[in-house]
């Protein structure tokens, strides 16, 4: 547990990806999900961290499994391992461990 701590801890600390970065991901296929195992953080709108882990990925939206997710809000950041920038998400769909997310791209003023 003590070396899942320190790879979600590391993911927090890690420089922001820039704009363009997540514009080339989003014209790679942006519907072709990828099986992956990733840790991740998923934090609400009051700070609260709950580990997950990413089951598959793309450029739109992810499949997260995480216990505890019937008591998360709809709308969430999602802090990715290897990823390094934070992204705003939202839930399409979830049950019991599992649940889907959509990522909310915001285009720089």
């Amino acid at each position: 547990m003590e070396k899942i701590e320190r790879r979600l801890q590391s993911i927090k600390t890690q420089p922001a990806q820039s704009f363009e970065f997540a514009q080339r991901l989003a014209s790679d296929r942006a519907t072709s999900r990828r099986a992956t195992y990733k840790f991740a953080l998923a934090i609400t709108s009051d700070r609260q961290e709950h580990q997950c882990v990413i089951k598959d990925l793309s450029a739109t939206g992810a499949k997260i499994s995480m216990s505890g997710i019937a008591g998360l809000p709809d709308d969430l950041i999602l802090v990715i391992e290897g990823y390094n920038a934070p992204a705003k998400a939202r839930m399409i769909w979830r049950d019991e461990n599992e649940c889907g997310i959509e990522f909310i791209l915001d285009k720089p003023s």
